[in-house]
């Protein structure tokens, strides 16, 4: 109980406009952001189930399970799937706004994010060079060997020599996040 078992990028509805030298087109997000080549990139570095999901879902079981997704898909948890803030945990938000990221994980609780920047680094150069980051809690930063770059109350965002690669970083953070999201209630500490 508490491992990583899934990681489920959602991909959400939402159409991009991408301009080529033949004009404008409309494509699913998922496709212009390169969803399916991150979700590739992170099932190299585990044993965990990755997969990409179309429209706003959510898997039946949620246990083992942490989920990434955009804005669209954070707005549409808080404010309807799941207005509680039980399921919000387990959710990287990708392509945050560097600005309100810190702010924005305090307040919904979210297990970490990946800001812009980040992910824009990763798509243009997926093999390096540079180091990756993520928001994630302060209190990890320390077993991943991270240091922080900025911080609150209890997130900061991070970087690791050991894990240069977002995808890397990625992996790592949740392995150890996971378990504290999935600890029997009375164990867990309120993150």
């Amino acid at each position: 109980m508490g491992d990583l078992e899934a990681i489920v990028l959602v991909a959400g509805y939402r159409q991009a406009t991408v301009l080529t030298h033949e004009g404008e087109t409309r494509v699913p997000v998922r496709q212009a952001i390169r969803l399916d080549d991150f979700a590739a990139a992170i099932a190299e570095r585990t044993t965990a189930r990755v997969s990409v999901v179309d429209g706003l879902q959510l898997p039946a079981d949620l246990s083992g399970t942490a989920l990434v997704g955009d804005h669209t898909f954070v707005r549409w948890l808080q404010a309807e799937a799941d207005p509680e803030g039980r399921i919000t945990p387990r959710v990287v938000w990708l392509n945050a706004n560097r600005t309100t990221a810190l702010p924005e994980l305090e307040q919904g609780r979210l297990a970490g994010a990946i800001d812009v920047a980040s992910y824009s680094a990763w798509q243009v150069s997926p093999q390096g060079p540079g180091q990756a980051s993520l928001y994630g809690l302060t209190a990890l930063a320390e077993p991943l060997d991270a240091s922080c770059f900025t911080e609150s109350d209890r997130y900061c965002q991070m970087s690791s020599p050991r894990f240069p690669g977002l995808p890397a970083l990625l992996v790592a953070y949740l392995e150890r996040y996971l378990p504290l999201v999935d600890a029997p209630p009375e164990t867990r500490s309120r993150h």
